[in-house]
């Protein structure tokens, strides 16, 4: 008798039927222990979003559940906010709030840790300048801890975002500070929000930095 393992992958889409709709699905392979694939099937599919505009750009999951980012106009206090929604591992939707003031606000990376989510994106609504990067720290049950906004008085914006056992990572690009018309930086951010440093990278013409991620040997 054989014994079948399953790999669970979770596709995360935009679907347009009259507006834009977040589309969640899982689908399961299972592996027997000769390691003869069978074809993924869906188990479950979900959709979040309202009346107007909502899109969804990042997917974390952990041991509680799964995590999806992104930004809505159907929902908020602005034009758009910034949103996060949490599902378990059947499809149930948790909760999900939103982030943002009365501008333009959008959220990007999504990163589960054991202390808590962080959320990227950028923001019109608070900061320094145009747009401003942020992150923001969330509990498990989607309780806000802190937010932090990052840039000057240009257009800085935040994307990706990465949570090591020293401190979370922020990129994206910024046209307030380095060499060029925009350049690549990363900011790395205590436990608490605390900001440790930044970097920036690039030349004199358009440089940008989208994904962030941590490894024993350093940060990519």
């Amino acid at each position: 008798m054989t014994r079948e393992k399953k790999k669970r992958v979770y596709l995360l889409t935009m679907a347009s039927i009259m507006c834009s709709t977040v589309l969640l699905s899982a689908v399961v392979r299972c592996i027997t222990a000769a390691d003869a694939e069978s074809p993924y099937c869906m188990k479950w599919s979900q959709t979040w979003g309202g009346i107007s505009g909502d899109g969804a750009y990042g997917l974390s999951v952990s041991s509680d559940g799964i995590y999806v980012s992104g930004y809505t106009s159907s929902f908020g206090a602005g034009a758009s906010d910034a949103f996060m929604a949490k599902f378990a591992s059947n499809g149930t939707q948790l909760w999900n709030c939103t982030w943002g003031g009365a501008g333009d606000e959008r959220g990007f990376a999504v990163a589960a840790a054991s202390d808590g989510i962080y959320l990227s994106g950028y923001s019109s609504s608070f900061g320094a300048g145009s747009y401003d990067a942020f992150i923001v720290k969330y509990a498990a049950n989607g309780t806000q801890l802190w937010n932090r906004t990052w840039g000057g008085t240009a257009d800085d914006r935040g994307f990706g975002v990465a949570v090591a056992t020293d401190g979370i990572y922020l990129s994206g690009y910024t046209s307030s500070f380095g060499a060029g018309a925009s350049d690549a930086f990363i900011a790395k951010f205590a436990e608490n929000g605390t900001q440790l440093w930044n970097r920036t990278w690039g030349g004199t013409a358009d440089d940008r930095g989208f994904g962030v991620a941590v490894a024993t040997d350093g940060i990519y």
